[in-house]
C-alpha cells in the first residue's frame, strides 16, 4: 500500500460487444464472454461504464459484468436490458440502458473486466464502453 495517493496516469477506453450468448447463465464460470480490458501493471481505476443498444433485441436479456484474474470470475454488476426495436429513426436512449460512474473501484494488476450476454436475442446488440485509467 502506497503512503501517497495514486492517480490514473493513462486514460483508456475498453470497448466490447458480447457477440455470443452465454445461455448457461454461469455466474462463476461463464462459457462465452468478451474481455473489455486488462488492468495495467500497477492496476487500473474504473471510472465509468456506458452501454448502448446497437441492434434490435426481441426478448429481454441481461448483461453480466465480471472481474476476473483469468481463471476465477467474480460477478461485479448485472444489467437488465429490455426488448427494443432499433431502426434508423428509433434509437434507444443510452441513459435508459446503463450509464454508471464508479468513484472508488480499482482493478487489481493483470485482472480484467469481462462481459456476457444471456440470450441469443442480445448477441451483438449491446455496445459496452468502460472508461478506465492505468495507475
Amino acid at each position: 500500500m502506497s503512503a501517497q495517493p495514486e492517480f490514473a496516469a493513462t486514460p483508456k477506453i475498453w470497448p466490447g460487444l458480447p457477440a455470443t450468448a452465454d445461455t448457461s447463465l454461469g455466474v462463476s464460470a461463464p462459457t462465452a464472454f468478451v474481455t473489455l480490458g486488462t488492468a495495467g501493471s500497477k492496476g487500473s481505476k474504473l471510472h465509468r461504464i456506458v452501454m448502448n443498444q446497437v441492434a434490435t433485441i426481441a426478448t429481454a436479456t441481461v448483461i453480466n459484468l465480471f472481474m476476473s484474474d483469468g481463471s476465477v470470475y467474480h460477478l461485479f454488476e448485472t444489467v437488465n436490458i429490455p426488448a427494443f426495436t432499433v431502426t434508423t429513426t428509433n434509437q434507444q436512449d443510452f441513459t435508459k440502458i446503463f450509464d454508471r460512474s464508479y468513484p472508488d473501484i480499482d482493478i487489481q494488476a493483470t485482472w480484467s473486466l469481462r462481459a456476457t450476454v444471456t440470450t441469443t436475442s442480445g448477441q451483438s446488440a449491446i455496445k459496452i464502453l468502460a472508461f478506465v485509467g492505468d495507475i
